[in-house]
């Protein structure tokens, strides 16, 4: 809204990026019915933004098709995708993610374990205690470990329920500087990219994604929409339904017993 009454007061062009659908994303994180007053008040200051813009970005095609729907004209939306700078991660085969990932595999007391990171923002979006609750079905398995890093809303929730479960085989780990999340890329054999089961969450594409793809990583995506096209259309992990830790084992389980497989995902990524 300050960015639209800036624009306005001194008449100026007004560029509106949406990476996220709101009010939608109130319902999918279960803070809001549709029929609340929240819900109609964000929506009617969303509404009012989309029509005073004088252009909109978003960030893939479905969110595109979901404005043209609620009535925004075409020519005022461009679609431009998330990326990945292109040094930012290592080059997968380098001798730099070599040491790069044996050092933080020394730090976290690793050695030949198959290790699945997710990195990124522990909030109530992502659908986390999918990721322990598969920890859970393979904690016997001492050949497997999780990592997950970051910070967020969900963060106390997860650490609760990880004390519940007593999962040895799940590293939870303090937000990291963005400069070393390379290494711990490195460091990994698989990358975790899940959100929750919900509709407006099929618009979305996690860019931890692109960064995973980018570091040679396989990706388990637990995602449905625009996100899964793009990772099938790469051939860069493999697509799980949201919120079912069964899949998630039965996919970490064949990157697992499949190095080829693996080595294969991570180089089309």
């Amino acid at each position: 809204v300050s960015g639209w009454a800036v624009g306005a007061l001194r008449f100026l062009p007004w560029v509106f990026e949406v990476r996220d659908l709101w009010p939608e994303s109130l319902v999918g994180v279960g803070q809001a019915s549709a029929d609340s007053l929240l819900y109609r008040s964000v929506a009617r200051v969303a509404k009012f933004l989309y029509r005073h813009a004088t252009h909109i970005v978003v960030d893939g095609d479905w969110k595109r098709r979901h404005l043209i729907h609620q009535g925004v004209e075409e020519s005022r939306i461009t679609v431009i995708r998330n990326g990945v700078e292109d040094d930012f991660c290592l080059e997968p085969s380098s001798s730099m993610a070599l040491s790069a990932r044996l050092e933080v595999r020394k730090e976290l007391g690793l050695r030949d374990e198959f290790v699945l990171l997710y990195a990124g923002t522990l909030g109530m979006a992502h659908g986390l205690e999918t990721i322990l609750h598969a920890a859970e079905q393979l904690h016997r398995r001492d050949d497997i470990k999780f990592i997950l890093l970051g910070a967020g809303a969900e963060r106390a929730q997860l650490s609760q329920l990880l004390n519940k479960l007593r999962l040895a085989n799940v590293r939870l780990m303090e937000k990291q500087p963005r400069a070393k999340i390379p290494a711990f890329l490195a460091a990994a054999d698989a990358c975790l990219v899940p959100l929750r089961n919900k509709e407006v969450f099929k618009s979305a594409i996690p860019s931890k994604m692109f960064e995973a793809m980018a570091a040679g990583r396989p990706v388990i995506l637990s995602v449905e929409g625009e996100a899964k096209e793009i990772l099938l259309s790469s051939q860069a992990g493999l697509a799980i339904p949201p919120e079912d830790p069964g899949a998630m084992v039965d996919a970490i389980l064949k990157l697992r017993n499949e190095p080829s497989l693996c080595q294969s995902l991570g180089r089309s990524g």
